[in-house]
C-alpha cells in the first residue's frame, strides 16, 4: 500500500504551472499467497478488479486493498 500511495502522490503532482492538467489514479490491490489460505490466480485478479471498482465508486484518486472492505 505504501508504494501505491507514493506512486499516486507522484502522479497527482502538476507537471508545470497551475494551468497544467492534473492526473489522478485509482487502484485496487489484492494479495496472493501471503497466508495459509492461498487463493487461485483467478481469485487474485478478481479481488484486485473488485477493489478497483470500489475505489472508483468512492471517487477519484484512491487506492483500496481487497481486504479493506
Amino acid at each position: 500500500m505504501a508504494i501505491c500511495e507514493r506512486l499516486k502522490s507522484a502522479i497527482e503532482m502538476p507537471l508545470s504551472d497551475d494551468h497544467a492538467p492534473r492526473f489522478t489514479i485509482s487502484g485496487g490491490i489484492s494479495t496472493y499467497g501471503m497466508d495459509d489460505n492461498s487463493i487461485t490466480s483467478s481469485e487474485f485478479l478478481e479481488g484486485a478488479d473488485a477493489a478497483l471498482y470500489r475505489a472508483k465508486e468512492r471517487g477519484r484518486n484512491i487506492i483500496i486493498h481487497q481486504e479493506d472492505e
